[in-house]
């Protein structure tokens, strides 16, 4: 058995790629035990052979190279274990967003599939469950970039983009829509979900009772919609008792063709 192994040979035997290796040698986890000065060819030695193995492992619990290091500093059982315990901790965490990543997938399949599916133009009366939210207090006219506008107030109110897709609703306060005037939203609201992290205000849209209608369309659709509704709520003796919420289930985040958009409209009311 030779001393002295090429790059190429210790890519063969242990399975690691010569690009991996010149970057270990670069971050100073594992440099060659010998470089060439004529030919700058790089060998490791025999000896070497434990320490690779050890970084393989270590790799492949998907430890970072600083705390690899940190063991192959003071190689000892307690690092080791403290190591270990450090990275256990760390792996728990990933694990924890992974599932809260995985209810925010399900979710959004979810209400794709039934904002894709439902049928529009339709009128319904139905019961909508609690729902934790926040507003934002801000007038806005509708025939504005609607997304400059999410933009701006999430950059103000410091809230992660992640919380705003497929939930952001525009309100009409009640006032404006029994007037019908819907060229202004009176606020801005963010419907959470499950595992949305955020720690200012929030306030909550009680469960009850609303008359809602989902078309085809954007923003700029919704008043005849809004009118069809108002009607519909005044002749089957409803009372509304809150503000509209216009509410984009699929919208520019998720397509460019505009034949695929679907706004749905909810009106809270009460039976008179």
């Amino acid at each position: 058995m030779k001393d002295y192994y090429s790059i190429g040979e210790i890519s063969q035997l242990f399975g690691l790629s010569i690009r991996t290796l010149r970057y270990y040698d670069k971050v100073e986890l594992l440099k060659p035990d010998y470089v060439d000065e004529k030919t700058h060819y790089r060998y490791y030695s025999i000896e070497q052979f434990e320490v690779i193995n050890s970084i393989i492992y270590l790799r492949t619990l998907n430890m970072s190279i600083e705390k690899i290091k940190i063991f192959l500093q003071h190689k000892d059982v307690d690092v080791l274990m403290r190591v270990f315990l450090e990275q256990k901790e760390e792996l728990m965490k990933k694990k924890r967003e992974l599932a809260i990543c995985e209810k925010k997938i399900d979710n959004r399949i979810f209400q794709l599939k039934d904002a894709l599916e439902r049928p529009l133009n339709q009128i319904h009366v139905c019961e909508i469950e609690k729902r934790k939210a926040l507003i934002l207090h801000h007038d806005h006219d509708k025939s504005g970039n609607i997304e400059t506008y999410v933009r701006e107030i999430s950059a103000q109110y410091d809230i992660p983009s992640l919380i705003f897709l497929g939930k952001v609703a525009f309100c009409i306060d009640k006032k404006h829509l029994l007037q019908r005037r819907y060229q202004t939203f009176n606020s801005t609201i963010v419907i959470l979900e499950q595992g949305d992290e955020y720690t200012g205000e929030c306030f909550y849209l009680e469960k009850g009772l609303y008359v809602k209608i989902r078309y085809c369309g954007d923003h700029t659709d919704a008043d005849l919609y809004y009118n069809q509704l108002l009607d519909y709520i005044s002749n089957n003796h409803f009372k509304i008792i809150g503000d509209a919420i216009e509410l984009s289930l699929v919208d520019y985040c998720y397509t460019l063709d505009k034949d695929k958009y679907v706004m749905e409209l909810q009106i809270p009311v009460k039976k008179i």
